[in-house]
């Protein structure tokens, strides 16, 4: 799931820098990062939110249910964000910046603080079993074929 906290991670650190582009460019400061910069990360934001990859791999291993449901709240909300962000300009920034602070504090942190600590807890036992089962089988195969061939063996004397 290594997958999907990284692509959370993407856009939340890109919505961030998003922010503190239009904050530092609306009260007149040297801004963060270039004009193109920025259009990158647009764009990036833009390809990563529609993006439905994350959730379907997070349907695959979880099933359809509350990991899935959280991975779709994150991704409505912080497209919230992106929209709140790309439609802001001078005279509603000060309402915008609320906005996001509000989303971030109230859904987006706690929901993703929520989904990543079920994605350590849900891979960790699957990860065991799965390592334990990919290490141990073909183990368990060799020594079962070994038996297997002895009995043959014997039985055709």
């Amino acid at each position: 799931m290594m997958q999907a906290v990284s692509w959370v991670d993407d856009i939340y650190d890109r919505l961030q820098m998003m922010q503190v582009q239009k904050e530092r460019v609306y009260a007149g400061k040297e801004p963060a990062i270039t004009t193109e910069e920025y259009k990158i990360t647009t764009r990036e934001v833009k390809t990563l939110l529609l993006s439905s990859k994350i959730p379907v791999l997070v349907a695959l291993v979880y099933g359809e249910g509350n990991e899935v449901q959280k991975i779709n709240a994150l991704q409505g909300e912080m497209t919230k964000v992106a929209e709140i962000l790309w439609q802001a300009n001078k005279d509603t920034w000060d309402e915008a910046s609320k906005k996001i602070f509000l989303s971030f504090s109230k859904i987006i942190d706690p929901v993703k603080e929520a989904t990543f600590k079920r994605f350590l807890h849900g891979t960790r036992a699957r990860s065991i079993v799965s390592d334990f089962l990919k290490s141990n089988l073909s183990t368990f195969y060799k020594i079962f074929t070994f038996i297997r061939n002895k009995k043959r063996a014997i039985f055709e004397k």
